[in-house]
Formats: C-alpha cells, sequence, structure tokens
C-alpha cells in the first residue's frame, strides 16, 4: 500500500493514495523523463553541428584548446551545447531506467499476490 503523509496542524494523517492518481504520477514522470532524453539528444546535436562548422570555417591547427580559442565565441559555445546536452540527456537516462526498474517490481509484486 502506498501511503502519502500530509502535516497539517501539526499532526501527521496517513491518505491512502489511489492507483489511477499514482499511474497518472508515473505517466508524467516518464514523459517528463523521455522529453528531457530527446531535449538532450537534440541540444548535443546542435553543439556538435556547431562545432563542426567552427573548427572548419578556418585553417587546421594541431593544438586543440588553441584552435578552439582562436575561432572565438562559437568554438566554445559548441562545447558548453555538448556538455549541456549530455547532462540533460543523462538526467532524462537516469529517469527513465528509475521508471523501468519500479515498474518491474510492481509487475513483481502483481504477479506474486
Amino acid at each position: 500500500m502506498n501511503f502519502r503523509r500530509i502535516l497539517s496542524g501539526g499532526s501527521a494523517c496517513a491518505i491512502q493514495s489511489t492507483p489511477i492518481a499514482s499511474a497518472r504520477e508515473k505517466k508524467k514522470r516518464l514523459e517528463g523523463s523521455r522529453k528531457l532524453l530527446l531535449n538532450g539528444w537534440f541540444i548535443s546535436m546542435l553543439g556538435i553541428v556547431t562545432y563542426c562548422y567552427a573548427m572548419w570555417s578556418s585553417e587546421p591547427l594541431a593544438d586543440a584548446f588553441t584552435s578552439q580559442s582562436l575561432r572565438g565565441v562559437a568554438a566554445w559555445a559548441s562545447i558548453v551545447l555538448i556538455v549541456l546536452g549530455l547532462w540533460r540527456w543523462f538526467s532524462g537516462y537516469i529517469g527513465l531506467l528509475k521508471e523501468a526498474d519500479e515498474a518491474d517490481h510492481s509487475e513483481n509484486k502483481d504477479l506474486e499476490t
């Protein structure tokens, strides 16, 4: 049984959550994780395209750091976009893994009863 605690007036009351509400909450979390994952992928791809444009727009240099610095804001912005996209993608991925793990446990509980 799932219980939510609500503190009101200094006393704690336990209210049983309905399966419909918990299913709605799970679906909302799953959708949020999916959106994070897809947004992260899109942002990372945008960063990669920006990086390629910045690197191919001038003459090649051997040192990566120097080449980033000489190419200006576009090169550093692309790195920031890639890192931001990977962070959002990874957050969405972890959320999807948590949801899959919870779904697996709930299916096992249903099979046991």
